[in-house]
């Protein structure tokens, strides 16, 4: 394990102990338990899918982010008038971006 595996396990177990203190279903939490009985290697395998969700998360954020930056720079941009012909048969009449 990497310095920084460790860093985002330990990252996710120390949200769990900040939500440790949350009302739980007692169906649920005794579910879960009897499957941990039944697949011991379980937590291993749901601890790498939180952490490749997260990861995926913050990516798709990061690009959201950034067309966002990009929608903003386009719209902040004086409309161009179309060149010589752009205001034949209508071109000019185009509808702003909702």
């Amino acid at each position: 394990m990497s310095p920084e595996e460790r860093q985002l396990l330990a990252g996710l177990f120390e949200r769990t102990r900040s939500a440790a203190g949350a009302q739980r279903d007692q169906e649920a939490e005794s579910f879960i338990a009897e499957q941990l009985k039944s697949q011991p290697g379980a937590p291993y395998l749901l601890a790498q899918t939180v952490l490749v969700q997260d990861q995926a998360l913050q990516a798709a954020n990061q690009r959201l982010q950034e067309l966002d930056s990009r929608v903003k720079e386009l719209e902040s941009r004086p409309q161009q008038s179309g060149g010589f012909l752009g205001g034949l048969f209508g071109g000019a009449q185009r509808q702003a971006p909702p």
